[in-house]
């Protein structure tokens, strides 16, 4: 899944283990269920373990598409609230950055850290309050 090469493949059992690794980083970020993360880069194997990531945390997911021009994406993310995103280092330019906090696939910094968590997934836990999102569980 690294960069959005056609002739790359991943077998599931690869995303599902990537996706909860991501899943769990986006949880100690403090994304609770009913949160709203933008995905900020086009549909490509990226996107998908972005999707799956933010699915697996119990938030939900806006699309933000970088060839937009970026008054239209800045709009888009402040009139929903996010402020927090998943992009790749190549897209950051085309991105808004005010109140916004992205979190950059490809930024060895963030995979290093994405690799130390468990590529298992989890149960129903005690999640922390909101802070990029809002939650009506106790």
């Amino acid at each position: 899944m690294q960069g959005s090469r056609s002739d790359h493949r991943t077998t599931y059992r690869e995303l599902d283990r990537r996706s909860n690794q991501l899943a769990h980083l986006l949880i100690e970020l403090r994304v609770v269920p009913d949160a709203v993360l933008a995905v900020g880069m086009p549909c490509s194997p990226e996107w998908v373990l972005a999707v799956w990531a933010v699915a697996k945390a119990g938030a939900g997911w806006l699309s933000v598409d970088p060839a937009q021009p970026y008054e239209r994406n800045r709009f888009v993310c402040a009139d929903s609230g996010v402020r927090l995103g998943i992009t790749l280092e190549r897209y950051v330019d085309e991105l808004p950055f005010e109140d916004m906090f992205w979190v950059i696939l490809d930024d060895r910094a963030v995979t290093g850290r994405i690799r130390r968590y468990p590529e298992t997934g989890f149960g129903i836990t005690k999640r922390p309050f909101a802070l990029f999102g809002h939650s009506n569980l106790s």
